[in-house]
């Protein structure tokens, strides 16, 4: 055997080492670990941010969404009985109108709810727990999923 391996000294030595090289390790990873956190809260304060200006967004649409379904109904049920030629020439350009932003804003809806329900399940509905929004942005929680339009 060799002096060196069966030495005390060494044998001290060597775990020293080892014992600063885990402590380094484990204070570069603390560090990685806070700002990892600090960088998460930012992020995720940013999603939160953009996912409510979306629900802002889809809240908008569907009430004009609303409000021109209603006013197609009310032209078609004045109307009713006669063919769309027949019509007065006025209401039937505000039925095309109508009509042409009705589906305007389904599509807009479509797309954002699609945007929406993608990217809450990137954050795994986190912000739908009152318990995970992040500090400094208003404490509501947000909608899991928003439907598409017919």
């Amino acid at each position: 055997m060799n002096d060196k391996d069966t030495s005390c000294g060494y044998r001290q030595k060597k775990s020293i080492g080892l014992l600063m090289v885990g402590l380094a390790i484990l204070c570069v990873l603390s560090v990685f670990f806070v700002l990892a956190r600090s960088f998460d809260k930012s992020v995720s304060a940013a999603q939160y941010r953009n996912l409510k200006t979306m629900t802002w967004d889809l809240e908008r649409i569907d009430r004009d969404y609303t409000e021109c379904s209603m006013k197609v109904a009310e032209l078609v049920k004045k109307n009713r009985g006669k063919g769309l030629s027949n019509w007065p020439a006025n209401e039937k350009s505000e039925h095309e109108f109508f009509a042409e932003e009705v589906a305007r804003l389904k599509e807009a809806h479509n797309s954002i709810a699609t945007k929406y329900n993608n990217e809450m399940a990137k954050t795994n509905w986190r912000f739908t727990n009152f318990h995970y929004i992040p500090e400094g942005v208003e404490n509501r929680p947000l909608p899991r999923a928003f439907k598409q339009l017919p």
